[in-house]
């Protein structure tokens, strides 16, 4: 082996440097010399590895029989799209808050909400006040018959107590948060105070006499402070609109200007056989709608009335009618 110095073939001036152990000068001249002062055999080297051989394959299983195959999976039914629900054996287990069944001693022919109440007509002329949401009984309401004859309705803050019990209440209606409005079958139209638990006010006669078979609360913003303006219709084919704070009637539409039913054409229940073959129209729901108020009874005909004016638009009838100033619709 040959000389370090010879082999790096360093410059003379070299010679100085490494006398003198430069650092920078010595520091790859003694790698080599530490590369190169072992001789090739001393090294160690790895031994070799053993051939390493590929992984067994799988020996196949001989093919087995028909009785060793496994049984097939059972058909299966598709699944719906939308599952129904299975019916509970318990079913006040699927409902929430339970359901509460409310029983009353005679029928109940009206129901109308607050936000605290229920209050129920019944044909006994009660009106029974019920606490929500439990149902539970607060207190009844007695009406009594006014019957005044066929003059105009005549309004009292009180009934007589020694007067009968009215007839059965046909519609209730909230009036406002302290009043609920009942009409009844002989014709009266009375305010109910959810406070006192009393009469207000109760206007006799309200239809000549007649029956009172819907009520209907309309708001309204007016200057006596009134939260609305009451609509009834009656047996006599009149509607009748109501300041709602002191029952005054307002005025009165159709009634003697109502369209008559000719005699046979109104069928079992219609006009003639219920009222005694007047041919009057017994109007028996209202409706209001964006400034319309729609009314139907049972000559078949429904009507829309305008409630800024007073005067009835059109209507529309079932069967043949003769057209009436164009502005009845005819159809078959």
């Amino acid at each position: 082996m040959l000389d370090s110095k010879e082999q790096l073939l360093l410059p003379p001036e070299h010679d100085d440097k490494l006398n003198q152990g430069d650092s920078q000068t010595l520091l790859p001249y003694k790698l080599y010399t530490d590369c190169h002062s072992q001789p090739p055999d001393s090294i160690p080297l790895s031994p070799p590895q053993p051939p390493t051989s590929p992984p067994p394959l799988p020996t196949p299983s001989p093919p087995r029989s028909h009785r060793d195959r496994e049984p097939p999976l059972p058909p299966t039914s598709p699944q719906p799209l939308y599952p129904t629900a299975q019916p509970s054996p318990s079913p006040r287990a699927i409902l929430s808050p339970p359901l509460t069944i409310l029983a009353t001693p005679s029928p109940l022919y009206a129901l109308c909400l607050t936000q605290t109440a229920l209050f129920a007509g019944a044909a006994d002329g009660t009106i029974r006040e019920f606490s929500l949401p439990d149902l539970t009984h607060r207190r009844s309401l007695q009406l009594h018959s006014q019957r005044r004859g066929p003059n105009s309705p005549t309004t009292t803050a009180q009934p007589h107590k020694s007067a009968a019990p009215a007839a059965r209440v046909t519609s209730l209606a909230v009036h406002s948060s302290r009043r609920v409005c009942a009409t009844t079958a002989d014709g009266s139209l009375a305010s109910y105070s959810t406070v006192s638990g009393g009469h207000v006010r109760t206007v006799a006669g309200a239809h000549d006499d007649r029956a009172v078979n819907a009520i209907l609360n309309v708001p309204v913003a007016d200057d006596t402070g009134s939260p609305g303006r009451l609509y009834t219709a009656g047996d006599d084919g009149a509607i009748n609109e109501w300041e709602g704070k002191s029952l005054r009637r307002v005025w009165r539409l159709g009634g003697g200007a109502a369209v008559a039913v000719p005699e046979g054409e109104a069928g079992s229940g219609g006009a003639s056989a219920a009222s005694g073959g007047s041919g009057v129209d017994r109007l028996m729901c209202l409706v209001v709608k964006d400034g319309a108020l729609y009314s139907a009874g049972s000559a078949g005909v429904v009507r829309v009335w305008d409630m800024q004016t007073g005067e009835w638009k059109y209507e529309g009838v079932q069967g043949a009618r003769q057209m009436v100033d164009f502005r009845r619709i005819v159809c078959s």
